[in-house]
């Protein structure tokens, strides 16, 4: 029998080899398991994901620049008149998910946030080390119990955390393994990859 923890390993091993399948050069593009999707848009520079519609939700990959909208027509979901054109027209950035919610009036309306860490995780994209939670922390390679522990203390009695470099005066994590986080990790001003 499984523990709860090895559970989640199995379904994340999943989740990263549709991703590549999917995302990889020679990959189909789009990948289809139960109403949720990851699809490639020619060249990814944004990965974003779409929730709050069982038959559009899905991980897309759209061009550098993309705004909510054209996540929204990468799902081929059409936006209510009531949505805010402010909302349509904000740019993405990696890691964003839209959610579609109804408001207390019943009135529809697009909620836009952080996607999980091992959701980012799963997908290649780094997660901010000032945003996450204990939970996400210690997903992240390189992050067990005692380090989420110090980095969340020095977070509530410091302030965010500069930079990954700052994590030397704070846990015993050496220099190569802080170099090595930076592949699923950032502090400060967001990563940006070449």
């Amino acid at each position: 029998m499984f523990r709860e923890d090895q559970m989640k390993g199995v379904a994340l091993l999943l989740a990263l080899s549709l991703a590549w399948v999917a995302l990889s050069p020679g990959g189909t593009g789009e990948c289809r398991h139960g109403g949720a999707s990851v699809s490639k848009a020619g060249t990814a520079g944004v990965i974003a994901a779409f929730r709050g519609d069982e038959d559009r939700e899905g991980v897309y990959g759209l061009p550098e620049g993309s705004a909510v909208r054209d996540l929204l027509r990468a799902a081929e979901w059409q936006p209510p008149a009531e949505i805010e054109e402010a909302v349509l027209e904000r740019t993405l950035r990696g890691g964003d998910r839209v959610t579609r919610r109804k408001g207390p009036d019943g009135m529809p309306f697009l909620s836009v946030d952080a996607m999980p860490a091992a959701e980012k995780l799963t997908f290649g994209l780094p997660v901010d080390l000032n945003e996450a939670s204990y939970d996400d922390l210690t997903r992240i390679p390189g992050i067990g119990e005692k380090t989420a522990e110090a980095i969340l203390h020095y977070r509530e009695t410091v302030g965010p955390l500069k930079s990954l470099e700052d994590l030397k005066g704070i846990t015993t994590l050496g220099e190569w393994k802080i170099s090595e986080m930076g592949k699923y990790a950032f502090a400060g001003p967001e990563r940006v990859d070449p």
